[in-house]
């Protein structure tokens, strides 16, 4: 499986996650603070912006540069 990440949650970032993830990518969407990260995913992308999408199970987020990064699986 192809992996990428994406660097920002603006609405732009989110989309383009969200499309990659949809088609068969696995992909790390980078938060810039844990704050955001952990609401991103406990409660996914925010209504108002994103309407009623919701994360792929292919997307994940965090707030580690290093993670998101990585090509392997964090350790």
């Amino acid at each position: 499986m192809a992996k990428i990440c994406v660097i920002g949650t603006t609405s732009w970032g989110m989309t383009l996650a969200i499309l990659l993830a949809r088609r068969g990518t696995e992909v790390k969407l980078w938060a810039r603070t844990e704050e955001e990260a952990e609401k991103l995913r406990s409660k996914g992308p925010d209504h108002h912006v994103m309407g009623n999408t919701a994360f792929p199970s292919s997307l994940s987020v965090t707030s580690s540069v290093k993670e998101a990064m990585s090509l392997r699986a964090p350790s």
